[in-house]
């Protein structure tokens, strides 16, 4: 009675694994992602035709169809490679932006940058990248990579750009070692003209700040704003009574002097070599002789 039993379990354990392999077949049947239309062969022999029959992932036993004459939309996976019955293979691209920077800045959608500048891509793909570039929008501008760093599958791509004002979108397009090619979208950005400006409002963290403190992420106080364009900034910090007592600068281009965000911070240091003393102290953005933008923090021990 027992071993009746077990072989019952036994069968319908096998029963459902068998429904789960064949639902997973038919999920891949019917997906939307079609097999890409440039794949090429270990020989170097590649095709655009889009008519193929994907049935094997190579190195898996079981077939992704029935046979050479199952139907063409598959669910294809980075890492995996398929044979064709045409006998060339495709392996999809595994494409990943790791980080953009633009002058020295991480990039983020919507952030403003420089007219001119370079581009550091941190790109990864399995597969290797043989050709990038970075696709400025609005003024199409195409901007070439060169492997700096690294390698292919992880390397760092740079190069350099000049784009005019105006909202661009900049993209990466990428060709791998087996030539599928992408463009992953990367974001929006801006390129603001005229007299520079700060744009939105100054702040600082933390505030207040100690700088005696034995907390060393409560000893310096960052001072972040975004300005319009690169331009030689000079950030005056006086007390209460009008004094000035500290004084940063910033070259054009540099942090603190760049188009886009920056980051300046004081640990409390007067002119003097001080600690200045606790209170409420007033800084100004100051470019061309002009106040441009202010700001207050609290300095408390």
């Amino acid at each position: 009675m027992k071993s009746n039993m077990y072989r019952f379990v036994i069968l319908v354990s096998i029963a459902l694994l068998l429904s789960g392999v064949s639902a997973l077949a038919v999920e891949m049947k019917n997906s939307d992602n079609s097999i890409p239309t440039n794949v090429v062969d270990s020989t170097g022999g590649s095709s655009e035709s889009t008519d193929f029959r994907i049935y094997q992932v190579v190195g898996q036993a079981t077939p992704v169809g029935e046979s050479t004459d199952e139907t063409s939309t598959y669910m294809l996976q980075a890492g995996h490679i398929y044979t064709l019955n045409t006998g060339l293979t495709v392996a999809p691209s595994a494409l990943t932006i790791e980080s953009i920077y633009i002058s020295g800045t991480r990039f983020l959608s919507g952030d403003i940058i420089p007219a001119s500048g370079h581009i550091r891509a941190h790109l990864l793909d399995q597969n290797g990248v043989v050709l990038a570039q970075a696709r400025i929008y609005s003024s199409v501008t195409y901007v070439d990579l060169s492997l700096t760093s690294g390698t292919s599958t992880d390397g760092y791509w740079v190069g350099d750009y000049s784009v005019g004002e105006g909202a661009h979108t900049i993209t990466i397009w990428t060709q791998d070692g087996l030539g599928n090619q992408t463009e992953p979208a990367v974001g929006a950005a801006r390129v603001m003209g005229g007299t520079v400006q700060v744009v939105g409002t100054p702040l600082n963290y933390p505030n207040p700040f100690s700088p005696l403190s034995d907390d060393p992420t409560r000893r310096t106080t960052r001072i972040q704003y975004s300005l319009s364009s690169n331009a030689n900034i000079i950030l005056a910090i006086y007390d209460i009574t009008g004094k000035e007592v500290k004084r940063i600068v910033s070259g054009a281009g540099q942090d603190g002097g760049k188009a886009g965000v920056n980051s300046v911070y004081w640990n409390g240091k007067t002119i003097f070599g001080d600690t200045a003393s606790n209170g409420m102290f007033v800084y100004k953005i100051i470019a061309g002789g002009k106040v441009i933008a202010t700001g207050k923090l609290v300095v408390l021990d």
